[in-house]
């Protein structure tokens, strides 16, 4: 049976898919910018400075890594979920090394521990 493309949205253009992306966009910036203030953003500096003072400090790495991979997965399985829906198929030739190397390079230029680095990055 043939792979049938259902696009979430019925038009030819791609500005809703964008406003879409916008919206998702400005969702994880509050949600990541909420966190960074609070007490999770602290000990997320904190381990990040020194793994060693942060555990003196009272902080469990342990958990705290877990939360940040957790926040890291939901946030890539949001944005595939989007892409998938995007494109209409999901094949190994999609997502190829080339497009992993870019989204890390991306990570990189945009530094570490900026919420505005990355997006401006990604952007460019």
């Amino acid at each position: 049976m043939g792979s049938i493309r259902r696009p979430m949205f019925k038009s030819e253009s791609i500005l809703p898919s964008f406003y879409t992306l916008l919206v998702i966009t400005i969702l994880i910036y509050i949600v990541i910018k909420t966190i960074t203030q609070s007490k999770i953003g602290l000990a997320f500096r904190a381990i990040g400075m020194d793994l060693d003072y942060a555990r003196a400090s009272g902080v469990n790495p342990a958990r705290y890594k877990m939360v940040a991979y957790t926040l890291s997965c939901s946030f890539a399985g949001l944005l595939g979920a989007f892409y998938a829906h995007f494109i209409g198929i999901l094949t190994p030739d999609v997502m190829g090394t080339q497009h992993t190397v870019e989204i890390i390079a991306l990570n990189v230029i945009g530094g570490r521990g900026s919420v505005w680095g990355g997006l401006l990055a990604g952007f460019v």
